[in-house]
Parts: structure tokens; C-alpha cells; sequence
């Protein structure tokens, strides 16, 4: 950058190839993004404590905060109007920052402070698709059966269930329903995914 201040380099292929080293080279992350649902690449400068200049969309307005120098918060710049002056503006107060070191370094530790847990943003969205739909989402009732074959086979006796952070520590009997011919079991679980395993 010395050598040659008023030029940049990308290589698009890098970012897919050694993505983590090239958010670790930047000194800001550029999204100007018109529509971006919940954008985990912020996510992924933020890690590397790249500060993000990002337009207000989306999960980038839920994620990325403009910087303020006297308060010391923020771990990015935004903008409000997704065109070129805002944009533009966006990049001069990027380079405002920038060339203030401790200004920088501050930022720079916000991004890494503001990293999102993604199993928060998982549920925020399961919560969000249940919304949109108009369903409920408290706990679900599964049913777990293992039909037995009438020749001697050996059944499964009971179910692990995990989900949600679980570890398969628990298992919950089958009973055996004659008129079906096979083991049964159901169970309220707390909404989200689950698996299971006989």
C-alpha cells in the first residue's frame, strides 16, 4: 500500500481459495450489498477484526453500526441510500478512521467484540420462517415407532433423542403396541431441529 497508494488489488478466486487470510489483509470489508437477508461474510471480517462499510440493509443494518470516534463505538461504516455520493461518503469517513491509529485499532477490536453466535442467528430465523407463516412454534409432538417384522429379528428397545445443544445422554423407552406390531413412542420436544437414533 506505501508503494502504491493510490491503487488496490483484488483477486476474486482468493476469496474462495484462502478467504480467511484475505479478511485478515483488509483494513475494511466492502458491502454495499443492495438486499443481503442475514449476511454471514460480515461475520466473517468481524472474526478477523475487519471493520465492515456496509449499506443499511437487511442483516448488515441488524449487524454492522457506524463507528462514532468520540464514543469509541461502532464496528463499521454505513450508509443510507444505496448510491454512489452515499457510498462514496461511506468510503471517505473509512479512510477518516483509518488514518487515525488509535481510532483504528479501536474499531478494529469492535468488530472482533461484535462477532454473532450463528446458532443465534439459526434460531432468529427459525423464529422469523415460523412469523412469516403464522405458525407456532412451541414444542412439537414426534411419534417414534420401529415396526418388527414377524421373523425373529431383534427390535430396538429404546430412542435417543438430541437437539438443541443435546448429547444423546438420554434415551427413552419404546412400548410395544400389539395391534400394530411394533415399538412406539411420543414425546413433547422444545421447537428446533432434532435427531434421533434407535
Amino acid at each position: 500500500a506505501a508503494r502504491h497508494p493510490s491503487r488496490f488489488w483484488a483477486d476474486p478466486v482468493a476469496f474462495f481459495t484462502d478467504g480467511p487470510t484475505v479478511n485478515l489483509g483488509c483494513d475494511f470489508g466492502a458491502m454495499p450489498s443492495l438486499f443481503e437477508p442475514g449476511g454471514i461474510v460480515q461475520q466473517e471480517f468481524f472474526v478477523a477484526g475487519t471493520p465492515v462499510v456496509a449499506f443499511k440493509t437487511g442483516g448488515l443494518r441488524d449487524t454492522v453500526h457506524e463507528f462514532n470516534p468520540e464514543t469509541k463505538e461502532g464496528n463499521g461504516v454505513t450508509f443510507e441510500a444505496h448510491n454512489t455520493d452515499d457510498y462514496k461518503w461511506a468510503i471517505r469517513r473509512a479512510l477518516r478512521i483509518f488514518s487515525e491509529p488509535q481510532l483504528y485499532a479501536r474499531i478494529r477490536r469492535n468488530a472482533v467484540e461484535s462477532v454473532v453466535d450463528l446458532s443465534v442467528v439459526c434460531r432468529a430465523w427459525n423464529d422469523e420462517f415460523h412469523r412469516l407463516r403464522k405458525c407456532i412454534t412451541g414444542p412439537t409432538l414426534m411419534r417414534f415407532s420401529w415396526r418388527v417384522g414377524r421373523e425373529k429379528a431383534t427390535p430396538a428397545s429404546s430412542v435417543a433423542v438430541t437437539g438443541l445443544g443435546g448429547d444423546w445422554a438420554t434415551s427413552y423407552p419404546l412400548t410395544f403396541n400389539r395391534e400394530k406390531f411394533e415399538f412406539e413412542l411420543e414425546l413433547d420436544l422444545p421447537r428446533g431441529t432434532h435427531a434421533f437414533k434407535y
